[in-house]
């Protein structure tokens, strides 16, 4: 099962092309090769590796299970507006795993103006996607978080400059983040 399980995790590394040069980041599990045979489906379910690339595309049910199968294992949290699903559905699923942001090993932001995660959302104080996300961050201690990475790909969006006071009020001076080694800021002013 070793090697079936290290070719499954192959099969969820994408290339970023976000920047120059070449960078792999982690993509949500493709549970259809898990439904191959019933021996395959067991070594997946029993890897929480393979669940903890959160939220998932596929919304705020797909998001709980991955949650129910990754329960105390660190998670790599990813956004980017290139993920294939509506709106409503990421909006509900990244919910979902704010609270669990703690347990972050790797953050992966990537924002595009042309996105509607830069909408108003109804019930956070007038916050869009982005800005949530990272107020969020910002609050949090993060004892596990090794990467991070933040990517927006306008400089404006509804007229106003992104969050900076958000980007640099994140914890990583006062210990929150004693494991971060890399952090990657792109188009970000």
């Amino acid at each position: 099962p070793e090697l079936l399980i290290a070719i499954m995790k192959a099969d969820m590394l994408q290339e970023d092309r976000t920047y120059s040069g070449r960078r792999y980041i982690s993509a949500p599990f493709d549970y259809k090769i898990s439904q191959v045979c019933r021996k395959w489906r067991i070594a997946a379910v029993a890897c929480p590796d393979l669940w903890a690339v959160l939220p998932h595309p596929r919304g705020r049910r797909w998001t709980e299970l991955c949650l129910s199968r990754c329960t105390s294992y660190p998670i790599d949290f990813v956004i980017s507006s290139d993920m294939p699903c509506e709106e409503a559905l990421i909006q509900q699923a990244v919910r979902l795993v704010l609270p669990h942001l703690a347990r972050a090993r790797s953050i992966d932001l990537h924002f595009d103006s042309h996105a509607r995660l830069h909408e108003h959302l109804e019930s956070d104080a007038g916050d869009t996607l982005p800005q949530l996300v990272l107020r969020t961050i910002a609050s949090q201690q993060l004892p596990r978080l090794e990467e991070m990475s933040i990517a927006f790909r306008q400089r404006y969006i509804d007229g106003r400059m992104l969050m900076w006071d958000a980007i640099f009020s994140l914890p990583m001076d006062q210990g929150a983040a004693p494991l971060l080694r890399k952090m990657l800021l792109a188009s970000c002013s």
